[in-house]
Parts: C-alpha cells; sequence; structure tokens
C-alpha cells in the first residue's frame, strides 16, 4: 500500500514536471526550481507590502507562495530520488 502511494506521488511529479517543461520551455528540473523560486522572491516582496493592496490581491498571491513552495519541495524530492 505505502509503495503503490510512492509511486503515484512520484507520477505526479514527473507530470508537473513535464507540465513546467511545456509552460516555461524549459528542459531540466533546475531551471524549473530557479524560475519558481524567483517568483516566490518577487512575491515575498509584495507581500511585504500588504497593507497597500486589497485582499482580493493578497490572498491569490499567498496561495501562489504556498503552491510554488510545495513545487519547489516536491521538485527537489524527485530530483534527490533520480540520483
Amino acid at each position: 500500500m505505502h509503495k503503490e502511494y510512492e509511486i503515484e506521488e512520484y507520477t505526479a511529479i514527473e507530470e508537473q514536471i513535464h507540465y513546467y517543461y511545456k509552460c516555461l520551455l524549459v528542459s531540466h528540473p533546475d531551471q524549473i526550481i530557479k524560475y519558481l523560486e524567483k517568483r516566490l522572491e518577487k512575491y515575498a516582496e509584495t507581500l511585504q507590502y500588504a497593507h497597500l493592496y486589497p485582499d482580493t490581491v493578497i490572498l491569490p498571491l499567498q496561495q501562489l507562495v504556498i503552491e510554488y513552495s510545495l513545487d519547489v519541495a516536491r521538485i527537489r524530492k524527485y530530483m534527490n530520488l533520480k540520483t
């Protein structure tokens, strides 16, 4: 059961990576991580001034920070499994 979950998770990560490959026109997971980290920096800067923006701007940014952070962690885990 546990092994089956790991295989499904690995497959999901691979699908996510291939999605990023297509969207970002890159060919290596390191490039995806670099892109996501740049976006996270930009969003963090914006969130420092959250009081200047309405909630309709801040809430989606917070969600993107969460999603991108999780994606970075998953891609790093994937890269470690590949080596």
